[in-house]
């Protein structure tokens, strides 16, 4: 784009921006400068996101909006400005989505006073190569300026945002099991470590009407109110659906059929896990909808691995099916099953706790029950990254005793 062609978009743009920063009311601000900002440069969507003000290495989005129907550019923004957050660096690149689309994004972190955040803006073609480095660059003040002032503005009261925030956070530890089942010949222990205020992880444990023990883990994207919002419908529909004690397969296709709809028009995914234990031959069925595969340590030969399964995330399709899998436990058996925070949560040296420690933790803490076990798991993991947590974290530990 020629110089002066530029700089006159340039001049609309920001006084666009700036209308809309004094014209809309509330957080809609954001919304509101985002779809200005992918309006004016023919994008096809916008994000604004900023450090979170109380919880180290963690993020939050303040604005977005897609002109695009993809159903995946939401699930990409997520990970492309979270890598620009760690590293500080602005991004000029393209990816590839899960449904084969290629897309050009620019992403520019930001920094004014006590404000630092980042922008990302998608292209459905090299755009964004028409525009200079400075104009990025410029840009980015801009919303770095804008922001922290709106956030300073009386009219975001924040001591009233954090006593809801609080409130959410009562809510949702209270949707935890506050007793766990006693199922003759295993002992259980369970964890979840929130990034934020309140998170998206699911995680339930609950005896079925035949005894049989179930249990389920789940991870819906993104941390906070999003995720915490969806984590509660995914909760509803799946306590309500599990009464009818359908098998692992068949709940599973259900659950989607009845989220699926919902999570597709608010580009969101959730990752399941569900497994039924059976007491009387020491069996465990389970199926898997695009969540991490549990890991399982046997006592025979102190070896540790990963329980074999795979399934479609739910929202990915409208309707799809899934495989009941089957696996036998014998004494001194130990199984974890856990949300991908876990294995992904980093340490000052940006290296993952990995498959690999939780396996080790696991085998060195072997003699104890599960409740000690995740004692030891969770202490071990908040010592590897310095109690500061990148996501939410939950896992649940069963032990045949």
């Amino acid at each position: 784009m020629k110089e002066e062609a530029l700089n006159r978009l340039k001049q609309q743009l920001f006084l666009s921006i700036y209308d809309q920063a004094f014209r809309a009311s509330g957080m809609e601000v954001f919304n509101k400068i985002t779809e200005e900002i992918t309006t004016f440069l023919n994008a096809s969507a916008t994000s604004l996101w900023i450090k979170h003000i109380r919880v180290a290495e963690s993020e939050t989005r303040l604005g977005y909006y897609q002109s695009s129907p993809s159903q995946d550019l939401g699930r990409q923004d997520y990970k492309v400005t979270s890598r620009v957050f760690y590293s500080g660096e602005a991004t000029n690149d393209k990816m590839i989505d899960s449904f084969g689309n290629t897309w050009y994004y620019r992403c520019q972190p930001f920094q004014c006073e006590d404000t630092a955040g980042c922008y990302c803006i998608w292209f459905e073609t090299s755009s964004q190569d028409d525009f200079s480095y400075d104009f990025w660059v410029e840009l980015g003040e801009k919303l770095g300026l804008i922001t922290d002032r709106l956030l300073k503005c009386a009219r975001f009261d924040c001591q009233r945002i954090l006593k809801e925030l609080t409130a959410a956070e009562k809510m949702q530890s209270s949707l935890l099991p506050a007793k766990l089942p006693e199922i003759p010949g295993i002992s259980l222990g369970f964890r979840n470590l929130m990034a934020n205020e309140v998170g998206g992880d699911y995680l339930d444990i609950f005896t079925l009407k035949d005894k049989r023990l179930g249990i389920v883990v789940g991870d819906a994207l993104g941390k906070g109110i999003p995720g915490a919002f969806t984590m509660l419908t995914t909760r509803s529909v799946f306590r309500f659906l599990v009464r009818a004690n359908l098998e692992p397969d068949v709940l599973m296709s259900q659950v989607n059929l009845c989220l699926a709809p919902e999570l597709i028009s608010q580009n969101m995914l959730v990752t399941l896990f569900y497994g039924i234990y059976n007491p009387e031959d020491m069996t465990f069925q389970y199926t898997v909808a695009g969540h991490n595969p549990p890991v399982i340590f046997r006592k025979q030969n102190r070896q540790y691995g990963i329980l074999l399964g795979k399934g479609l995330v739910i929202g990915g399709k409208s309707s799809t099916s899934y495989k009941t899998y089957t696996t036998s436990f014998n004494k001194g058996d130990i199984l974890i099953v856990y949300s991908d925070g876990l294995k992904d949560a980093k340490n000052s040296e940006q290296k993952p706790f990995g498959v690999e420690r939780i396996g080790e933790t696991i085998r060195n803490y072997s003699e104890y029950d599960a409740e000690a076990i995740s004692d030891c798991l969770a202490h071990k993991l908040m010592h590897f990254c310095g109690n500061k947590l990148g996501d939410d974290i939950s896992f649940v530990v069963l032990k045949v005793e």
